[in-house]
């Protein structure tokens, strides 16, 4: 499994499922095999989605020798699905990898847009919640302030996530 960011959000996905089936057939958390550690988790951006992204088997070597931790890459071909009420990518034969240098233009935007979300406070909630959040999100202080899910799970102070 890959995990992939651009800092942009993906949309939510409608799960069709009734709250009592829920007790007995939790829906995952995540589609790998085991859960990342806290440790590479602190390593993921805390605004935007973290698309998780399935590699074929046809072609597993050859995309893996082309994709670096860190480096940034232009996609072309990737189907995305949800599983489970999450949203995964699928890198297959069709797929296509362009290298990107760090400083083109548009890694700059992304770059620059991520930071001033983290610099905002209402940045930082999904782009699909505009022109308002979801009435689940909302507390009743003032000078409490909106976190991610991401924020959470890799705040210091949590010690079990």
């Amino acid at each position: 499994m890959v995990f992939l960011w651009d800092g942009t959000d993906a949309p939510p996905i409608s799960i069709h499922r009734k709250l009592e089936d829920e007790m007995h057939n939790q829906l995952p958390l995540h589609l790998e095999p085991l859960p990342l550690s806290r440790d590479v988790l602190c390593t993921f951006p805390t605004v935007g989605t973290i698309l998780r992204v399935t590699i074929d088997e046809n072609c597993r070597k050859y995309i893996l020798q082309l994709l670096k931790i860190g480096q940034w890459v232009k996609l072309f071909n990737v189907p995305c699905k949800a599983r489970e009420g999450l949203w995964y990518g699928v890198l297959t034969p069709s797929t296509k990898i362009q290298d990107m240098p760090n400083e083109d233009m548009l890694i700059s935007e992304h770059q620059s847009n991520y930071d001033h979300r983290l610099s905002c406070k209402l940045e930082r909630m999904p782009y699909w919640s505009f022109p308002w959040p979801s009435r689940i999100t909302e507390v009743n202080c003032d000078d409490v302030p909106f976190a991610t899910l991401m924020d959470i799970l890799t705040c210091r102070k949590v010690s079990h996530p």
